[in-house]
């Protein structure tokens, strides 16, 4: 008996002192398990199976309630989470679907949502399509995934949806928001290559069981089924998304409904406003058209534009505490602006690691940036300072 009891202690211990060797110093760790996707896989490396610049996307994402809860998104490689601000992190894949190429590869991550009410409850929007969404087609990996444990395991609720290519999430009180990429599907080696498969931007009441599309947003904007949505944002009634259509021309620009998707307007029908982040009474509305580094402004809810300062090329993000503090991106570099964007911003991170691709704020003291290659950056001072936190491409990389 005491040498069982003995046996059992020091093994005990020795679990113990392994477990807080993984964890501590600002590394990650990896939950071992399966959840309907079969066994967790080590992802693409850059450059290898779709995974083009270990893109962030915008999945960079923190809890409404805890800004030390934050995720991030992935080009392959599943879902990575921290619960202690950054210091430490835990690779989330159990449940994903998987592509069977060599090496597999996990859906690109684009964006997540996180219930304020349920903490727990997190949906991800990921695509790799179009394309069919359920079946053996190398989409039906994307869609959109629900999380009921904090990220720990993961089930898809797109079932329903038209294809599997979901680029944008967002919550606004019970209503689930999703931005779904239309077009043809091209070169995967299927019987759908050729085919059509329409996108939009559809609503779920009942957490994803099932989906509806606003039927005014086709109605109203010719070609709104064969676009590109990466980015909503929902303020009151407002609802504010960029649409990205390459072929024909006309439907790029920035798309807004002031009556929670009754009526829609193309306002900036010419341009290709992939970046934008609106004040949190929706009145204000900062852009960035992508490889232009020129920045706009509307101070009517996105009706008016006009040249703003700075020089942005990349993503940016008004602070919800003040509309004059707006951070954005110039490539790999992040600039602060406290003036509402009427000059140029002041330069706080001159090299991020690579192109900066999200910008998040917490309290008003805390924001996150990612870059391109996984690499995390942090601010508690308001945005004057910033800190790496991790390069999680080191941790992939460092894994058998």
């Amino acid at each position: 008996m005491c040498r069982s009891l003995f046996r059992s202690s020091l093994i005990f211990i020795i679990i113990a002192i392994s477990a807080a060797l993984y964890s501590c110093g600002g590394g990650s760790s990896e939950p071992k398990g399966t959840s309907g996707g079969g066994d967790v896989v080590s992802g693409p490396p850059v450059g290898a199976g779709g995974n083009d610049a270990d893109q962030i996307f915008r999945s960079l994402t923190i809890d409404p309630t805890d800004d030390r809860v934050v995720f991030v998104g992935s080009e392959g490689n599943g879902i990575f989470k921290s619960t202690d601000g950054g210091g430490n992190w835990t690779w989330l894949r159990s449940g994903l679907k998987y592509s069977g190429g060599s090496p597999p590869s996990y859906p690109e991550i684009y964006d997540m949502a996180i219930d304020p009410v349920d903490t727990s409850v997190v949906f991800a929007a990921t695509t790799s399509g179009p394309g069919p969404a359920s079946g053996s087609y190398p989409s039906a990996i994307g869609g959109v995934y629900k999380s009921l444990d904090g990220g720990t395991t993961w089930s898809k609720v797109s079932g329903v949806l038209p294809n599997g290519a979901a680029t944008a999430i967002t919550l606004a009180g019970d209503n689930l928001y999703l931005g779904l990429g239309g077009g043809v599907v091209t070169f995967t080696g299927t019987d759908v290559d050729g085919r059509f498969f329409p996108g939009g931007i559809f609503t779920s009441t009942n957490g994803g069981i099932s989906w509806s599309e606003i039927a005014a947003l086709p109605g109203q904007i010719p070609g709104a089924d064969d676009a590109s949505y990466w980015k909503i944002e929902i303020r009151n009634a407002k609802i504010f998304t960029s649409a990205i259509k390459s072929s024909p021309a006309g439907l790029n620009g920035f798309l807004k409904s002031d009556d929670s998707g009754g009526t829609w307007s193309a306002t900036l029908s010419t341009i290709n406003p992939v970046f934008f982040s609106a004040t949190s009474d929706g009145t204000t509305i900062y852009a960035s058209e992508r490889d232009t580094f020129s920045g706009l402004k509307s101070v009517d809810s996105g009706n008016i534009w006009l040249p703003s300062g700075g020089i942005p090329s990349g993503p940016m993000k008004v602070s919800p505490a003040n509309p004059f503090l707006v951070f954005y991106a110039q490539n790999e570099k992040l600039y602060r602006n406290a003036d509402g964007m009427a000059t140029d911003g002041t330069l706080v991170l001159p090299d991020a690691g690579g192109f900066i691709d999200d910008i998040e704020i917490g309290s008003p003291g805390t924001i996150y940036v990612g870059a391109r290659g996984l690499i995390i950056w942090k601010s508690t001072d308001g945005g004057l300072t910033f800190t790496q936190m991790v390069n999680l491409r080191d941790f992939i990389d460092s894994q058998p």
